[in-house]
């Protein structure tokens, strides 16, 4: 075992394995009560399974430093006085003759004369590596030394004739649900006299003050419970105006300006229009169009055909008289100007996307005057509307063709004679495939986008098109958009809205053909049950966006519980054996950096039921379910002891018909060692960081359709110790974690995962060498062979906070990490990462979510950042007697997820109408309709792509993210 792995294992193993003294575990990021953190860091430590603590020692558990052998009857605790070797409690007389209160001074009795262990001591007699002379101002005392750090207690700890000088932490005294949410701000408390003063500065939740647009209670909903015009209707329930009484959900929208049914439109209203002469409505071409209300009057008719002069030659009764092409004798070509204009109002769309655009051309005679009556066509081989005219232009409306490539249009023009001639000028319409097909999240198309944006909303789990999803193209609802070709070539004014709704296909498509559409845009998709994904400033005019259920019926769930078999070794070796049951894994799940969701909900277990010392002293245990331990003979304490067995339960595993790969990681820990550690009062860090890897095991393509009590894993390979990890350029304060991954498809990531190997190093052993030297770690790696046969490897590095007095402010599950698909091998290799991301703290205002960027002079930039807002369902279960406390199991599902190009530092979340799906929440959700324990959770999470040559976020498969990812930071709070 590598000494690094042995001081992990000494942290505590046998808090979980031999729980001595147990109470209900703390997490390893839990500061003690007087150490300085922020008190809105983060969600609740115990949302993650795997944090348990060691204990202390019951009053009757025996120390095996005092030197007193546990069976000889004598409790060190009784007072031995060392100047005079007299045990007051027992009568014995001491060698000279001296009663203890015969005036003799015990300190005038030579030094030789006493015993080793009782000399007078004379020179850092605390241990603390510092004496008298050196500023140490307590040398009894090892927690006293110049250069400690101070802590709130009274105690001049530094040694610098000062106590609890600048200690400051924050504070907040309301519900932790409300910090951060409307106008609920922390505060600050100083101590002093060895107690945190009150919380100054900070802003707790009031009374909800209705019409003031403010959330006073801070439950993150503005004016909830008011109804301040009467309408009926609740600002809570959606009402946008409690000061107008003729505004709210469902009232009928009437053409005067105002949102009169809050849906986030003002007006919208049509009806059927007709400005054509009496009798000619329904004649030939000529039909009635429809007007629309916008800003309070009802706009020019949009879409009617009117008569109009009668272009020879097209067949058409183009003047609704009832005859076509009468007079149509003129001759034309003579006159005509043949180098006149013509051109595409959009000139890229998207192959199929339904995209649209206007040929147009001006015809005229070499003078400049309009040819009466031209006989003009407009031919392409694209979907073309009827030819319209207004003015000396002539146009036809343009739909995307099914396939890519370049349309080039010809405008002919007849000569009267039965002869044609064509314009010198022939636009060229570029149409372009859209995003990857078959990807869950691309975009594509058009760049920069003009004029058109298609989006297809998929399901993430089946891959189905979702009908009537929401579409929102732009930061916030309007509608001054202009759909109407006839109309746009008209000059006139748009009142489409830039909110639509997918067909049976998933497909919305934003149309706008007077210039407005046009560079960067903002696109959201949602769906009633499904979460909100944005894409910010995607320059592209199509996008694929899949959506993951946010509110899901309860998935078919099983649990799975059986035994490890075929241990290599299960003897009395004074090493613990033990295995880590978990299902594999894919990337993505790697990149969020949530490593304790790789364990199971805890259960008691009781380690030792032999009657005697050991038995007494080794009481039940709280373990993580997924640990499994065989039965097995050891020696504690000196005296020999069986260990039972501990079943493994594997809770809230997927049921997967198709099949799994079900996976045991086992490996063994020295049992004195963790005893030691124990006595010496270390904690417990998380049980992935204590494996020392030996043997692995699989079930693949194990199918899962209910629960299982006989499961049997047998860890039949050999991790062979011939990999490693050098690590280097860790962010301040971090300790780090190195792990060997599998790759069951042999796809270089591509597949499901599993770990092989791990070693850690806590941030006291990386301080030594983190300004410019290296941290080795050592892992292992499985022969491909047998099951393993077609195994690819990759490792990764992890840069987290293990340590809960060193944690900065906001990063308590801050983590940065590098990947490595390139080292490894079926004959291992050593790694070397460094050039790691900073770690950041995320802040949120409202719409507003702010960070500060990751990159450093040492690492590669940033490609892509995340920012997510989780639904965190808590299950608050009770895990047997061996704690008095409750453990709480978590479940997350997705609300909204944003995606932005580079690290800008900054993303602000689209304002959706109020009739969005959870519209009348902003987007969100309101956890007061939840269950009780539900909370809101935010992360991000930055990716480089240091394997791509680039990265463009407009024409872009999302699924190589994951292919190209090396680099990454995420953290993780409540929101």
């Amino acid at each position: 075992m590598s000494r690094v792995v042995y001081r992990s294992a000494v942290l505590g193993l046998l808090g979980a394995v031999f729980c001595i003294g147990c109470d209900d575990p703390k997490p390893p990021s839990a500061a003690p009560d007087d150490a300085i953190v922020a008190a809105d860091e983060g969600p609740d430590a115990d949302a993650f399974e795997g944090n348990a603590d060691g204990g202390d020692l019951p009053d009757d558990s025996v120390d095996p430093d005092d030197g007193v052998q546990p069976d000889d009857g004598v409790d060190p605790d009784d007072g031995v006085q060392p100047d005079d070797g007299v045990d007051p409690d027992d009568g014995v007389q001491p060698d000279d003759g001296v009663e203890p209160d015969a005036g003799v001074e015990p300190d005038l009795a030579p030094p030789d004369m006493l015993p080793p262990d009782m000399a007078p001591c004379v020179d850092d007699c605390d241990e603390d590596e510092f004496t008298v002379e050196e500023g140490d101002c307590d040398d009894d005392d090892p927690e006293r030394y110049p250069g400690r750090a101070e802590l709130c207690d009274d105690i001049d700890q530094d040694c610098d004739g000062t106590t609890d000088e600048g200690l400051v932490r924050q504070c907040y005294d309301g519900d932790e649900d409300s910090l951060q949410v409307g106008q609920c701000r922390s505060g600050t408390s100083t101590c002093a006299a060895g107690a945190f003063g009150a919380c100054e500065g900070q802003v707790l939740p009031g009374v909800e003050a209705c019409g003031g647009g403010v959330d006073e209670d801070c439950d993150g909903a503005i004016d909830e419970g008011c109804d301040e015009d009467g309408d009926g209707v609740t600002v809570d329930a959606g009402d946008c105006d409690d000061d107008n009484p003729d505004r709210f959900p469902g009232n009928p929208e009437v053409c005067d300006d105002i949102d009169n049914d809050c849906d986030g439109i003002a007006d919208g209203i049509r009806e059927a229009c007709y400005d054509g002469p009496d009798g000619t409505d329904g004649v030939a071409a000529c039909q009635a169009g429809e007007r629309v209300c916008a800003g309070g009057a009802f706009g020019a008719c949009q879409g009617q055909v009117v008569p109009r002069a009668e272009v020879c030659g097209d067949g058409v009764d183009d003047d609704c008289d009832g005859a076509a092409d009468e007079g149509c004798d003129n001759p034309t070509c003579p006159a005509l100007d043949f180098g006149a204009p013509a051109d595409l109002r959009v000139a890229c769309v998207t192959a199929g996307s339904g995209a649209t655009s206007i040929v147009s051309a001006v015809i005229r005679d070499r003078d400049g005057n309009l040819i009466p009556a031209a006989d003009v066509r407009i031919e392409g081989a694209a979907p073309m509307g009827p030819l319209g005219s207004v003015g000396t232009t002539y146009y036809r409306p343009v739909t995307a063709p099914a396939a890519p490539g370049d349309v080039t249009f010809d405008v002919s023009v007849g000569c009267g004679d039965g002869s044609r001639i064509s314009l010198n000028a022939r636009p060229t319409l570029a149409v372009v495939a859209g995003p990857a097909p078959g990807a869950p999240l691309a975009t594509g198309g058009c760049s920069p986008v003009d004029g058109n944006v298609s989006v297809t909303v998929l399901d993430a789990d089946s891959g189905t098109p979702l009908e009537d999803a929401w579409v929102l193209v732009g930061d916030r609802p309007t509608a001054n958009w202009q759909r109407d070709p006839d109309a746009a070539m008209r000059g006139e004014d748009g009142i489409g809205p830039n909110v639509l709704r997918t067909d049976a296909a998933g497909l919305a498509v934003a149309t706008d053909l007077s210039g407005l559409l046009a560079g960067p845009q903002t696109v959201t998709a949602g769906a009633t049950g499904y979460e909100n994904v944005t894409l910010i400033a995607v320059d592209a005019s199509a996008a694929t966006i899949s959506l993951g259920q946010s509110d899901p019926p309860p998935a078919p769930v099983a649990l799975l519980q059986g035994q490890v078999t075929e241990f290599d070794n299960l003897e009395r070796d004074e090493e613990a054996d033990f295995a880590l049951v978990l299902p594999s894994f894919d990337l993505p799940f790697v990149s969020t950096l949530v490593l304790p969701r790789l364990l199971s909900r805890f259960d008691c277990w009781d380690p030792i039921t032999d009657p005697g010392l050991v038995g007494d002293l080794v009481g039940p245990s709280l373990v993580p379910g997924n640990l499994y331990v065989p039965q097995q003979p050891e020696s504690l304490l000196g005296f020999p002891a069986t260990i039972q067995e501990h079943r493994f339960s594997l809770y809230r595993y997927p049921a997967v018909p198709e099949g799994d790969q079900l996976m045991a990681l086992a490996g063994k820990v020295p049992v004195q060692g963790i005893i030691d550690a124990l006595l010496d009062g270390a904690g417990l860090t998380t049980i992935i960081e204590l494996l020392d890897p030996r043997e692995i095991g699989a079930l693949p393509d194990f199918a899962v359709d209910g629960d299982r009590d006989d499961v049997t894993l047998p860890v039949a390979g050999v991790l062979q110790p011939n990999a490693g990890c050098d690590v280097s350029g860790l962010p301040d304060d971090t300790g780090v974690l190195c792990f060997s991954l599998g790759d069951w498809s042999d796809a270089d990531g591509a597949g499901r995962l599993f770990p092989m190997g791990l070693d850690s190093a806590p941030p006291d052993e990386v301080d030594p060498v983190r300004a410019d030297g290296v941290v080795a770690l050592d892992v292992t790696t499985v022969a491909p062979a047998g099951i393993f046969r077609n195994v690819g490897y990759l490792g990764v590095a992890l840069g987290l906070y293990t340590d809960g007095e060193r944690v900065p402010e906001g990063k308590v599950n801050a983590v940065t990490a590098i990947l490595d698909r390139q080292t490894l091998s079926a004959d291992g290799g050593r790694m070397a990462f460094s050039g790691f991301f900073d770690t950041t703290a995320m802040t949120r205002q409202e719409f507003d979510f702010s960070w500060a960027p990751v990159a450093t002079a040492d690492s590669p930039p940033v490609d892509l950042c995340r920012v997510e807002v989780i639904r965190s369902m808590r299950t608050v279960y009770d895990p047997g007697e061996c704690t008095p406390s409750d453990r709480v199991e978590t479940y997350e599902l997705p609300l909204w997820s944003v995606w932005v190009a580079g690290d800008p530092g900054t993303a602000t979340l689209p304002r959706v109408p109020g009739n969005w799906p959870r519209g009348g929440d902003a987007g969100f959700i309101d956890v007061r309709d939840t269950p009780a324990d539900d909370r809101l959770e935010m992360r991000i999470s930055c990716y480089g792509m240091g394997r791509l040559e680039s990265f463009d976020f407009d024409a872009a498969d999302f699924r190589a993210v994951y292919d190209g990812l090396t680099h990454i930071s995420s953290n993780t709070r409540g929101f």
